[in-house]
């Protein structure tokens, strides 16, 4: 069971699954919106991966761990979203991230590894991708964002 919260008007209790106060009847909706803007973030940015739009799912992913840095479900799929980018910088960073959050967690050493081994698949023979970022491919390069998205668990 999840905690009460106090409300910030009279210190009554408030139970997690109302948006006003049963002792002051204050509205709420706004303290709860933003204790939990960080989940409704992360929800955007799924919802977009989801659909296909994978550069709103990147933007909404980054205002997610703006407001809670160690939420590993958006690290999670953050580096998932940037590996189908071909952001393997940003891939890097968040399957690190989500590791240091959960290192003991089998399910992110298994995504840190995929995101890694499709960067080096992408990578030139110095073991480093050549880009970041597709917009800095060559035209008329092979693959696309969701080929490579595939290959790290996307």
């Amino acid at each position: 069971m999840r905690p009460l919260m106090a409300c910030p008007y009279c210190g009554g209790s408030v139970p997690h699954d109302t948006t006003v106060c049963p002792d002051c009847h204050e509205d709420l909706a706004a303290l709860v919106r933003l204790t939990l803007e960080h989940a409704i973030w992360y929800n955007e940015g799924l919802a977009a991966a989801q659909g296909g739009d994978l550069e709103t799912a990147r933007a909404r992913l980054l205002c997610a761990l703006e407001r809670s840095p160690r939420f590993l479900p958006a690290l999670l799929l953050l580096a998932k979203v940037a590996a189908a980018l071909e952001d393997w910088a940003l891939a890097r960073r968040s399957a690190v991230r989500a590791l240091e959050a959960a290192p003991d967690d089998v399910r992110v050493r298994r995504a840190v590894a995929a995101i890694e081994a499709a960067a080096l698949q992408q990578a030139p023979q110095g073991g480093h991708p050549a880009r970041s970022h597709p917009r800095d491919a060559a035209p008329g390069a092979s693959g696309t964002a969701q080929d490579s998205g595939r290959r790290a668990g996307v």
